[in-house]
């Protein structure tokens, strides 16, 4: 069971994800930051499917890909990574996701595509929606951690983390279905990249 490319295949999933973030990129600012594609059937769907029991749920799980919380994963995800040097590996990971972060920042900033409507937020939404903050630093975590795992079973874990971080968003109306899905985009080619980059550091 592979959930990760092999290492040769990487460069191709990276340059594939980062052609499909342009495309949905350009779908949003063409359309000037309102939904597209299914992006108000799903809102609209999860807004009618919330419930206290989930809504608490979902409110931990958001949590888990937010803040401090994400910086101290990628830490240990790097820590995981490089084997002999774990501190040194542990800034790296860290280094990944600040720096990744900040990119989208930039990319978020530019496009400026706003969230959905207050009324429709569980919890208050900052900045700009697209792509999702705390989907991309969920995105870039596990990938991180999924690179240093080689057990299917840890592999398949992250990965169901990072679904959950990015249902979480559009389940809280912070987000829209695409914000998610350009933070995962924007995240599988910003990681990628980064460990390509700095793999000879995490050994």
């Amino acid at each position: 069971m592979r959930l990760l490319p092999d290492r040769a295949a990487r460069p191709v999933t990276a340059v594939l994800a980062a052609a499909l973030f342009a495309v949905f990129t350009g779908l949003v600012i063409g359309t000037h930051g309102r939904p597209v594609l299914a992006d108000g059937w799903l809102h609209h769907w999860a807004m009618l499917h919330r419930a206290a029991g989930l809504t608490a749920a979902a409110r931990l799980v958001t949590l888990t890909g937010t803040g401090i919380a994400t910086y101290l994963l990628a830490a240990a995800a790097g820590a995981c990574l490089g084997r002999r040097q774990r501190v040194d590996a542990a800034l790296i990971g860290v280094l990944i996701l600040v720096v990744g972060q900040a990119v989208r920042g930039l990319i978020s900033a530019a496009i400026g595509r706003p969230p959905p409507l207050a009324r429709d937020w569980i919890d208050a939404a900052d900045g700009w929606a697209f792509p999702s903050s705390q989907t991309t630093a969920a995105t870039i975590v596990a990938i991180l951690f999924a690179t240093a795992f080689t057990r299917p079973a840890a592999r398949v874990l992250v990965a169901l983390w990072a679904a959950a971080v990015a249902l979480t968003g559009v389940y809280l109306g912070a987000h829209w279905p695409t914000d998610a899905l350009g933070g995962c985009l924007f995240g599988i080619t910003w990681a990628f990249a980064a460990v390509a980059v700095t793999r000879r550091f995490l050994k």
